[in-house]
């Protein structure tokens, strides 16, 4: 009779356990949104044959003077810094000195490293991978553009970016660039799977390789801070 009553208390014990842990799974709101990445070359916007970047990292960036951009906990970047050196360990895709030219952690919220080829001589939606977000308002999306090592069945990309037009003239750049585009509107995060579209034109961007009297790298820089400035960006529901 002891063994029977003490088994019924263990079950409700169990079961107790069981119900609080699937209430507090509930009452607990989530603290970040999954965001998934893609880069879209519209067909009319394609630039030449084997034109292409190296998206080495993506980060949404919160509005100034907001409260996440303002008080940015240390703990929160010291633990994100640790996730992102984990992760790199655990695929083994550490991205060298030689092609990001300096080691550079992305350690802020929203951040992500992905070393992903993205062509811009034919029109594609590039699915990039997936930044996870904490909750907050964002304003802007960085894209950090460097050179790529061989990852598998990819063959190392020996540039940042390539831009070329009909009339044989190209924009080579090795070194890395930051790019920073305005989203359409700020995004206030919340817990729904969220979409990230980037959309670049790169024909507009050679329209600076025509300029006359003009040195080689105020050429380079005009064409790269159009092709920012040309490109959009965009948070959907998913």
């Amino acid at each position: 009779m002891g063994s029977r009553s003490s088994g019924r208390r263990l079950a409700l014990t169990l079961f107790g356990c069981v119900l609080f842990t699937a209430t507090a799974a509930v009452a607990a709101p989530p603290d970040h949104v999954h965001v998934k990445v893609e880069i879209v070359v519209p067909r009319a916007e394609t630039s030449g044959a084997g034109d292409a970047l190296g998206l080495y990292a993506v980060q949404l960036l919160p509005c100034a003077g907001s409260a996440q951009s303002s008080t940015q906990s240390s703990v929160l970047n010291r633990l994100w810094a640790s996730a992102l050196v984990a992760g790199d360990r655990l695929l083994g895709v550490l991205v060298s000195t030689a092609h990001a030219n300096h080691r550079e952690r992305f350690d802020g919220p929203a951040a992500a490293e992905f070393g992903k080829r993205v062509p811009l001589d034919r029109a594609a939606t590039t699915t990039v991978g997936t930044l996870i977000a904490p909750l907050g308002t964002y304003c802007k999306v960085g894209l950090v553009l460097a050179r790529l090592p061989s990852h598998g069945k990819d063959a190392a990309l020996p540039f940042a970016l390539r831009l070329s037009n009909p009339a044989g003239q190209v924009l080579l750049i090795e070194h890395r660039e930051d790019l920073e585009i305005p989203l359409t509107k700020p995004w206030n995060a919340s817990a729904s799977a969220t979409k990230l579209t980037v959309i670049l034109l790169p024909g507009r961007a050679l329209q600076a390789l025509g300029l006359p009297n003009m040195e080689e790298g105020e050429r380079m820089q005009r064409a790269v801070v159009s092709f920012a400035k040309e490109a959009t960006a965009s948070i959907h529901f998913r």
